[in-house]
């Protein structure tokens, strides 16, 4: 494969049954531009970092065709932190993790409540059950 746009044919055809649209979801973008990138038009470097991401394809690979195609361990982890390429993440870190401990918090309290009703209308049930024997 000498082209990019090969490459990106291949990948269609191998992750996404040679659906474009499956593909397009697949690296959050849509079927016009993955129609596109199979024929000649160049991914921007976000495409090419989401295509990487998601299927652990080496922008080597992607980009220059050069082999192997699978990310190695180390590319991977370096890959992963293309996810929160944004400093404002690791500045509200403790205040994101905060949160979600509140929000655990608020669904194990809705959880017990809802154990409860579902015990409280268990008993009405066999309430009512030994009422009509």
């Amino acid at each position: 494969m000498k082209t990019i746009n090969e490459r990106i044919d291949y990948l269609v055809e191998n992750f996404s049954e040679g659906s474009n649209t499956k593909f397009a979801r697949m690296i959050k973008s849509n079927e016009a531009n993955v129609r596109n990138y199979r024929k000649n038009v160049q991914p921007n470097i976000e495409i090419v970092k989401e295509i990487s991401r998601k299927f652990e394809i080496r922008y080597e690979w992607i980009l220059e065709g050069k082999e192997p195609m699978l990310q190695n361990k180390e590319e991977k982890m370096e890959n992963e932190t293309f996810i929160h390429e944004d400093p404002m993440f690791y500045l509200n870190k403790d205040r994101h993790i905060s949160a979600l401990e509140d929000h655990i918090e608020t669904l194990k309290n809705i959880i017990s409540e809802l154990k409860e009703e579902l015990n409280l209308q268990k008993k009405r049930l066999a309430e009512k059950e030994k009422r009509r024997l």
